[in-house]
C-alpha cells in the first residue's frame, strides 16, 4: 500500500492507494527561486541578444518606438523590468517623445485595462511620462491590412500605429500555453495587437498543444508577427511564484526558442520516460476552487497518458463552476454551455456565434476544442469534489466520486497489476519528454 500527497483544500493531504511504490512516480520540476534583482536580469540579456543586435543599435534618432506589453488577466511583472528596456531605446538615439507603449489587449475588451490597471501594470513613473494606448481589437478603422499568412491564410491587420511605427519591441513572458504551446514571442503581436477578425482566424485552429513549441498556431503568429514587423523581444522567465528567474531578449523567434529551452530545463519542465496507465493530477495548492479551472489537469495529464488510461483529478471544486469575474469579462463559458450537444456545440463555432448573450468566441473555441475534446478522449474522474460539481462532471461525459481512496482504488482495479502511475501535484508542472527536455523544442 503506496501513500501519496496532493494538495486539497487548501493543504497537503496524504492518501493510500493499493500498488508498490516503484509502480509510482512523481512528476517535480525546479521552480527556482530568484537569484538575482529583476533589473539586473533584464540588462543582462539585453547585453546578449540573441539572433540580433542589441536593441540600441537597432533604431536610430527620429524613429518612433512602440513598446508592447500584455494586459492585466497576465501576471507579468511589467513595472519590474519595463525601465532598462526605455534606457536602451534612449542609448540607441530613440527620443522620449517618440516612445509609445501599447496594451496588447488581444480579443479582451480594453475598457477592462483602466487606467488604475496600466498604472499597476507598467508602473506610475512609466504611465505619467510616456505615451500609452490600450488596444482595440473591435475597432475596425484603427487597423491597417498586410497581407495574408501561408500557414494558415490568416488575414493579418494589425493596430494602425504598431504598424506605422519604425520600431516595434516585445515585452512580455514565456510559459507553457495550453492552445500555442508557449506564450511570449510574436503572441504580443497576434494576438496581442490585432484586429478581432486576425484574431478569430487563427483561434480556430487552436487544439491542446501545452509543451509544444512547433504547431501550425504557433508557426502562423510567428508568420503573422514577422509580416507586422516586430523587430525584437524581451520576454521574462518566471517562476511559480511569479518571480523573474530568467529572461532573453533578440530576434522574436530565436529569443523565444532560447527562453523555452531554459524554461523547460530550469523552470516548469519536468521530464517524463514513459506514457502512464493512471495519472493522478491536481491543479496545485489553493487552486481547486473552481469546477472549470481545475481541469486544465487535463492538458497535462494529457501529455502522459497512455491510449484507454484513466486521469484522476483531485480538487474541490467548493465554489462552483467558475469564478464570476472571468465570466462578467466573459474570459470563460457559462455554465449553460453543459446543456448543449457536440452537434450544438461545433454548430456554434462553425458559425461563429460568438456574440450570443454571456458567450465569446474565444471561450467557445477553448472550451469546445480542449475541454470539450479532451473529456471524450480520456477516461476522467473529478475526486474530492463537492456535490454541486457532480452534475458538471456527468454533463461531460466524466466520472464523479467524493472519495478521493474510492476513485484511487477503482482506477487501479480497472488497469492490471504491471500499470505505471504518473502523479502531477501542480499544474505549474509541465511534461516534457525526456528525449527533448534538453532543447526543449518539440515537434508535433
Amino acid at each position: 500500500m503506496a501513500t501519496i500527497t496532493v494538495p486539497l483544500k487548501g493543504r497537503y493531504q496524504d492518501f493510500h492507494i493499493p500498488v508498490d511504490d516503484d509502480r509510482i512516480s512523481v512528476l517535480q520540476c525546479r521552480d527556482p527561486k530568484s537569484a538575482e534583482e529583476p533589473d539586473q536580469i533584464i540588462r543582462s540579456a539585453l547585453r546578449q541578444p540573441y539572433g540580433s543586435p542589441p536593441l540600441s543599435h537597432i533604431g536610430h534618432r527620429g524613429d518612433r518606438a512602440v513598446l508592447l506589453f500584455d494586459d492585466w488577466t497576465r501576471p507579468t511583472p511589467i513595472h519590474q523590468f519595463i525601465q532598462p528596456v526605455i534606457e536602451e531605446l534612449k542609448v540607441g538615439g530613440i527620443r522620449e517623445e517618440d516612445i509609445m507603449l501599447v496594451c496588447a489587449n488581444g480579443m479582451h475588451a480594453p475598457e477592462h485595462m483602466t487606467d488604475k490597471r496600466l498604472v499597476q501594470k507598467i508602473g506610475e513613473h512609466v504611465y505619467s511620462r510616456y505615451k500609452v494606448l490600450s488596444h482595440d481589437a473591435y475597432a475596425e478603422d484603427q487597423h491597417a491590412f498586410i497581407g495574408f499568412t501561408r500557414t494558415l491564410g490568416t488575414p493579418v491587420l494589425i493596430n494602425r500605429q504598431v504598424v506605422e511605427a519604425d520600431l516595434k519591441v516585445a515585452v512580455g513572458r514565456i510559459a507553457p500555453h495550453r492552445e500555442f504551446g508557449y506564450s511570449g514571442g510574436g503572441k504580443m503581436m497576434v494576438p496581442g495587437v490585432a484586429s478581432i477578425h486576425t484574431i478569430m482566424h487563427n483561434h480556430a485552429f487552436s487544439l491542446p498543444r501545452l509543451g509544444v513549441y512547433r504547431n501550425p498556431v504557433r508557426e502562423d503568429i510567428d508568420e503573422s508577427s514577422r509580416m507586422a514587423g516586430l523587430n525584437f523581444i524581451i520576454n521574462v522567465v518566471c517562476n511559480s511564484k511569479n518571480e523573474i528567474v530568467g529572461a532573453v531578449a533578440g530576434d522574436p523567434v530565436k529569443a523565444h526558442q532560447a527562453g523555452i529551452q531554459f524554461g523547460d530545463r530550469e523552470v516548469w519542465g519536468a521530464a517524463k520516460r514513459d506514457v502512464a496507465d493512471i495519472v493522478i493530477a491536481s491543479p496545485g495548492m489553493n487552486k481547486d476552487r473552481y469546477f472549470y479551472t481545475s481541469l486544465r489537469c487535463l492538458h497535462n495529464a494529457h501529455r502522459c497518458l497512455r491510449k484507454d488510461g484513466t486521469v484522476i483529478i483531485i480538487a474541490s471544486c467548493d465554489c462552483g463552476w467558475t469564478d464570476p469575474k472571468y465570466l462578467e469579462r466573459k474570459w470563460q463559458v457559462p455554465e449553460d454551455i453543459l446543456e448543449y450537444s457536440a452537434e450544438e456545440l461545433i454548430r456554434l463555432v462553425e458559425s461563429r456565434e460568438w456574440c450570443t448573450p454571456k458567450r465569446q468566441f474565444q471561450a467557445l473555441i477553448f472550451f469546445v476544442q480542449n475541454i470539450y475534446r479532451l473529456c471524450r478522449e480520456m477516461d476522467v474522474c473529478i475526486a474530492g469534489a463537492n456535490d454541486v460539481s457532480r452534475s458538471y462532471a456527468e454533463k461531460l461525459g466524466l466520472h464523479w466520486c467524493r472519495s478521493v481512496e474510492d476513485a484511487l482504488d477503482e482506477a487501479v482495479r480497472r488497469h492490471t497489476q504491471k500499470d505505471r502511475i504518473t502523479i502531477i501535484p501542480d499544474y505549474f508542472i509541465t511534461p516534457i519528454n525526456s528525449s527533448t527536455r534538453a532543447s526543449g523544442i518539440q515537434s508535433n
